[in-house]
């Protein structure tokens, strides 16, 4: 099932008949699969990454046209089931961490299954702090006293307990350091064997290393869908749309510019990058 959107619009204040609406989104038409996607959606700001994923959780409803998700139609006139959507649809806000609020660790996670009415809560919460890899000896701990990607990591697992079938991320990566970064492009990696994950970002290392699709938003539509190599591999559209490249491909375009060689240079790691080079520069 996943999510589809079908001929959507979007404005914060709609107008009446006869004025003409401001969309943030227009025309948006996108469908989301279930299982194993990892989907970054890539923009400038303001234009209506935010807004996008806020609807495929119903905390925002289309102005005109139809979200539908896992089979329930949300529509500007026709919400319902929205908690039972909320539970399939796990949406983890900009700096989660600050908006942890239980006591502990444990009883943090725990409020997502206990709210959704889930069986063996405690359970559930558990399992998903032993999936980010926070065990027992942090349970009982404070969550505020925990290292900022510690408390990341929670407020990902506070999620997860709820079991949603989509995974959404808003900025994951930011503010972090570059091994806790690291760790967490690899839980995420994990977590998409499992299920669909979709993140928001500004880093194109991230979206480099761990994209299956990539969805670009530039003057409120949707002007790429599909996979990473042919984006990058579009200088045009990177262009148009003031993306960037990551940092391995305008490093191994520098070493092809400056040698003459002709080589791949859409390496996906250092060591896919390296054995390309020993290729090129092997025999000299």
């Amino acid at each position: 099932m996943g999510i589809n959107f079908s001929k959507v619009n979007y404005t914060y204040a709609p107008q009446k008949k006869k004025v003409k609406n401001k969309y943030i989104l227009e025309d948006i038409n996108l469908t989301i699969s279930e299982k194993n996607e990892f989907i970054t959606i890539v923009g400038h700001t303001g234009s209506g990454k935010s807004t996008l994923v806020q609807m495929m959780n119903a905390l925002l409803v289309p102005t005109t046209g139809s979200v539908t998700v896992f089979g329930n139609e949300i529509t500007y006139k026709k919400q319902k089931n929205l908690k039972r959507l909320r539970k399939n649809v796990g949406l983890v806000f900009q700096f989660p961490e600050y908006q942890l609020f239980e006591e502990t660790v444990l009883k943090d996670v725990c409020f997502g299954p206990k709210n959704y009415k889930l069986e063996n809560p405690v359970a559930k919460a558990k399992e998903a702090l032993s999936s980010v890899k926070i065990y027992e000896d942090k349970y009982e701990k404070s969550p505020f006293r925990l290292s900022g990607g510690e408390k990341r990591k929670v407020a990902i697992a506070g999620i997860l307990a709820s079991e949603p079938n989509v995974l959404i991320l808003d900025e994951p990566t930011v503010g972090l350091d570059p091994q806790t970064k690291k760790e967490l492009l690899l839980l995420l990696k994990e977590i998409n064997k499992e299920k669909t994950v979709i993140i928001i970002t500004h880093d194109m290392n991230a979206l480099w290393e761990v994209s299956t699709r990539v969805i670009v938003l530039d003057d409120k539509k949707i002007v790429y869908d599909g996979d990473k190599y042919t984006l990058f591999k579009n200088e045009e559209l990177v262009r148009k749309h003031s993306l960037d490249y990551p940092d391995i491909i305008k490093i191994m375009n520098t070493i092809k510019e400056k040698t003459g060689k002709d080589m791949d240079v859409y390496k996906e790691n250092i060591d896919d990058a390296f054995d390309e080079l020993l290729k090129v520069f092997g025999n000299e």
